[in-house]
């Protein structure tokens, strides 16, 4: 039933008004007098199309969308870990900046040590260490899942592209953010591009 669900409705729709067309030529309009000229022409033409749209529509569903729904699910099946894992380490952040932050601020001390109740390896972490971390993690799984770019949506593409295209995974990339000698990322700037960074991972869900 999932796989008819699947198929655009608008198809579905045509295939069974084409059912009902073939069902009531076959049981009553066969035996209904013309009411005008051509009529009988024009009832078994409108059979004989409603006929040829439902065996494309069978054909197209065994042949073409069945092999293609499967394909589908087994991707989901392997590409949802994935996403479950990037949603799992975010919400591992987000928990502890939550109990790290102080008086409301979103500004988290870099060296502040990250909380047991977090369970994460080693203890005594400090917050810089346990954020490139999860970074990094990220990252990871969203090279993992480009490899299957090709079969999934384009907005969920979109939004794990606008993820790595952040500043921020753009510059742990080149430098340390974190430990920048040179002071070109400040406390502020670096809030800002973390807080940006948030916003969009926020947008990737499983598919």
């Amino acid at each position: 039933m999932n796989i008819i669900r699947s198929i655009d409705k608008r198809v579905t729709a045509i295939a069974m008004m084409s059912v009902l067309v073939i069902v009531c030529s076959d049981l009553w309009w066969v035996e209904l007098p013309e009411l005008f000229n051509g009529g009988s022409e024009l009832l078994t033409s409108m059979y004989n199309v409603s006929l040829g749209y439902f065996v494309s529509y069978i054909f197209y569903v065994l042949v073409v969308h069945l092999p293609e729904y499967k394909k589908k699910q087994h991707i989901n099946s392997v590409i949802t870990p994935v996403v479950k894992r990037i949603i799992e380490s975010h919400a591992k952040v987000k928990r502890a900046e939550k109990i790290l932050s102080h008086n409301g601020s979103s500004f988290i001390d870099l060296d502040a040590i990250v909380p047991d109740e977090i369970d994460f390896e080693p203890q005594n972490t400090i917050w810089q260490r346990f954020l490139l971390v999860s970074l990094e993690y990220v990252e990871h799984n969203l090279v993992v899942l480009e490899k299957f770019y090709p079969h999934l949506d384009a907005q969920f593409i979109e939004n794990c592209e606008s993820v790595r295209n952040t500043e921020l995974l753009l510059a742990l990339k080149c430098i340390d953010v974190m430990n920048d000698t040179d002071k070109r990322y400040n406390h502020i700037r670096l809030q800002e591009m973390y807080d940006n960074y948030n916003d969009k991972l926020m947008q990737i869900r499983v598919p």
